[in-house]
């Protein structure tokens, strides 16, 4: 299947091969990502230990993230990152 994708890396180089489909629609490189709202218990924040990838401060326990933690707090995702928490009230 190799040959029907297109294939990208980050600028240095040092990144994951990434690939796509060759016909597939791609948003100009300065288009910023859009916001997203993650429920809590989402699989992007609980599948992995290292959550520096998407969380920007390392204090986990401080934004609600952590083993002692009977909930997980849904996120807002900005640019990739978590920027915040949300809830909905009745």
């Amino acid at each position: 299947m190799r040959p029907q994708l297109t294939t990208f890396t980050d600028e240095g180089g040092e990144g994951p091969e990434l690939f796509d489909l060759t016909d597939a629609p791609r948003p100009d490189p300065d288009t910023p990502g859009p916001v997203r709202y993650l429920y809590d218990y989402d699989n992007l924040l609980l599948s992995h230990a290292d959550r520096s990838r998407v969380v920007y401060d390392v204090d986990y326990a401080a934004h609600g993230y952590g083993a002692d933690s009977n909930r997980q707090p849904s996120s807002l995702l900005v640019d990739g990152f978590v920027a915040g928490t949300w809830t909905v009230t009745q």
